[in-house]
């Protein structure tokens, strides 16, 4: 887990090196197939990791199973709003609180 983790850090800070002033990685949302502890643990340690480097986290949470048309993919509606919602609380987050 950790691995996948710093793979996806590691993203951000090449995204950094390139210029990119405000970086916000998305966590996951519970998706077909995959345990909860999995998706828990991945958004804890990104999360944190994100929070070290200031790096904003987009959290998922309240995205569930049938906010999905495919077990993986948000649908096109209730789930797209909900994700839209959190991209924006993110940038909310980050643009008025650092």
């Amino acid at each position: 887990m950790e691995d996948i983790v710093a793979n996806v850090i590691q993203a951000g800070l090449k995204a950094r090196e390139a210029g990119v002033t405000n970086i916000n990685l998305s966590g996951l949302f519970k998706v077909e197939n995959v345990r909860d502890e999995h998706i828990n643990l991945f958004n804890y340690l990104l999360k944190q990791r994100c929070m070290q480097l200031g790096f904003g986290f987009i959290f998922n949470s309240n995205i569930e199973l049938d906010d999905l048309y495919d077990g993986l993919h948000v649908n096109n509606k209730l789930g797209n709003i909900k994700l839209k919602h959190n991209i924006l609380q993110c940038f909310d987050s980050y643009t008025f609180g650092h």
